[in-house]
This record gives C-alpha cells, structure tokens and sequence, in this order.
C-alpha cells in the first residue's frame, strides 16, 4: 500500500510444488524485497505457523527497518474455529449449510425463495454458507437464516412441495427451528 492508500499486487507465485521451509519462504520474500527496493517497504504481513514465524526472524534481522506485522485475522480465523468445534454450535452451523445447499442446488425452490425475498422487501442477500476458513461465514451464515426466516417460514408452509429434500423437511418440521438460531445470534462471538 503506498503512502496515498493505493494497492498494488507486485508478484502472484504458485508455491505449492514447494516445501515451505523457512529458508524456501525467506529465498521469496528476499526476491521481492530486491525487486521493489527495501527502502519502499515499510512492513511484511505473516501468519503464526512455525516455518513462517522462523522466516520472519531472519528478513528481520536481514532487513531490520522493515517491519515484520502478524496477521490478525489469522489469529481470529483460529479462535473462531475453536468456538465452532462446540459441539452446538458446530451442529447449527451443519444445518445452516445442509438448508444453503439445498437452495443453491434446487433451481425452483431458490427461484421461488428469491421471489419471496423480493415480495417481503428483505435485504442483505440471501443464505449464506458456513466456510471453516472463513472466520467471518459464521455469523455471516446464521445471521442469513434469521435475516430470511419470514421467507423461509413461507417456503415451509405454502411451498413445502418444491422441499422434496428428506433433510430439509426435517429441519423445517421442528418447531423450534428458527428460535434455535435465534437464541445462537444472541451469544455469538466475532
């Protein structure tokens, strides 16, 4: 990012066929720093994985003005994994994608569901599903459910034929379906 906050994308690398060593990942990143000037960068943004941390240390000591930056929301994915594994809400979570899943790959009922979306007036898009890379689709993903619950309740009720999907009857067939995730969005971490 440059000092009037534009981006730039200087070099896309597959690194896959390489092991990630320290020494590999401080061979790169040396490469970059020579291509753009050491004097043009002010910080390198890492993770926390141990191979990486060992990289960090030696671009720091070879190149002690360039300031060496964790990445946060690396740190976050993880503690958000961790509070997905509960076994709860890891079971809410299951259910919000079996319902996103069935919806993405039933071209009538998502057509329908659309239609009574725009009907009712809701905003914010539609479901969304639960990535465990993505620390964020967690909420992202129960907020969606409860943000279309009014449609949803409508699918279940006047257009339960197009539901032909045995796991998606059973979740609409619980009384308690959506005061489940409402009663999750209430305690949910970010």
């Amino acid at each position: 990012m440059t000092p009037s906050r534009k981006e730039y994308l200087y070099q896309l690398s597959d690194l896959s066929k390489n092991s990630h060593t320290a020494e590999y990942l401080v061979t790169v990143i040396e490469k970059v720093i020579e291509g753009i000037g050491e004097d043009r960068i002010c910080a390198v943004v890492f993770d926390n994985v141990a191979n990486v941390r060992n990289a960090q240390k030696i671009i720091h000591k070879n190149h002690p003005m360039i300031e060496n930056v964790r990445y946060v929301a690396h740190s976050i994915n993880l503690i958000a994994c961790d509070i997905v594994k509960e076994k709860f809400r890891e079971h809410l979570l299951k259910r919000v994608n079996i319902l996103t899943t069935f919806f993405r790959s039933s071209h009538q009922a998502n057509a329908k569901l659309a239609q009574v979306i725009k009907e009712k007036g809701i905003s914010r898009g539609g479901l969304k599903l639960y990535c465990k890379t993505c620390w964020t689709t967690a909420s992202e993903s129960v907020n969606s459910v409860i943000n279309l619950e009014s449609a949803l309740e409508e699918m279940a009720s006047d257009h339960d034929k197009m539901l032909i999907n045995d796991k998606i009857n059973r979740l609409f067939n619980r009384e308690i379906f959506f005061q489940i995730y409402e009663f999750l969005n209430l305690f949910w971490i970010l």
